[in-house]
C-alpha cells in the first residue's frame, strides 16, 4: 500500500522502523516510554487526546485486527533543559 502524503510504501517504512530499533539504545527508549507515560496518566483527558493525535497518523480496523500508523515523538537532541522560558500572562478584566 502507498502512503500518499509521502510516497513512501509501507515496507519501506517497516524497513525503516527496524533499522531504527537495531540502533537505539534500550535503556533510552524504556526511559524515554516511562517519562511518555507518566506524561499521559498527569494529563487531562483533552490534552491527552491532543498529544497522541499529534503523532498518531492514520489506524487502519478490521474485524480482527487493528493497525496503528505513528510518528515517535522525539525530545530535542541531547538537551537537558529547557533554556528558553515561556512569557507572563497576565488577565486584567
Amino acid at each position: 500500500m502507498l502512503d500518499s502524503s509521502n510516497n513512501t510504501t509501507e515496507r519501506e517504512l517497516d524497513t525503516l522502523f527496524i533499522e531504527a530499533c537495531l540502533q537505539a539504545d534500550p535503556q533510552v527508549v524504556q526511559e524515554y516510554a516511562d517519562d511518555l507515560r507518566s506524561l499521559l496518566t498527569k494529563s487531562s483527558i483533552t490534552e491527552q487526546k491532543s498529544f497522541l493525535k499529534s503523532f498518531v497518523k492514520r489506524l487502519d480496523v478490521d474485524d480482527m485486527e487493528v493497525k496503528v500508523y505513528y510518528t515517535i515523538p522525539m525530545p530535542p537532541y541531547n538537551v537537558a533543559e529547557e533554556t528558553v522560558g515561556v512569557l507572563l500572562f497576565v488577565h486584567l478584566g
